[in-house]
């Protein structure tokens, strides 16, 4: 299902309950050039202290295989790390298992698996996954 028109303005206003404006942070790598070539969403605190929810990631078609994702990850989980923070969660939906294997390449491992999420029109199961960054 291709995004809504407003889809990136609500991708940034959107908040987990609980949560602050403030403890939302966006990430981005961008080229000499100036151009956005991946950009992580997480939120701070969420769903327990000192724990980072990444809710979105997303890395241009045409790098997804020269590293650029890792090196954002890996950037994402040093400041976190510097934030004195120890853990990082996030959710993959069950039809993506090269997300799954990317993530669990990362050191992430399943918590948990939530079922029957709506997704637009769909509805999947997702799998929480955790890292502990300390």
């Amino acid at each position: 299902e291709l995004p809504g028109p407003r889809a990136a303005a609500e991708e940034l206003a959107s908040l987990p309950p609980g949560s602050r404006p403030e403890d939302k942070h966006v990430f981005g790598l961008v080229e000499a050039q100036g151009r956005i070539v991946a950009m992580l969403e997480a939120i701070r605190g969420f769903p327990e202290p000192r724990t980072w929810w990444i809710g979105l990631m997303m890395v241009d078609p045409r790098r997804r295989r020269d590293g650029v994702g890792a090196a954002l990850h890996a950037g994402f989980e040093r400041w976190v790390v510097d934030q004195d923070d120890h853990r990082i969660s996030l959710g993959v939906v069950s039809a993506n298992s090269g997300g799954l294997r990317l993530w669990e390449s990362q050191g992430y491992t399943q918590d948990r698996t939530v079922e029957a999420q709506s997704f637009g029109r769909l509805t999947h199961d997702v799998h929480v996954l955790t890292k502990s960054v300390r």
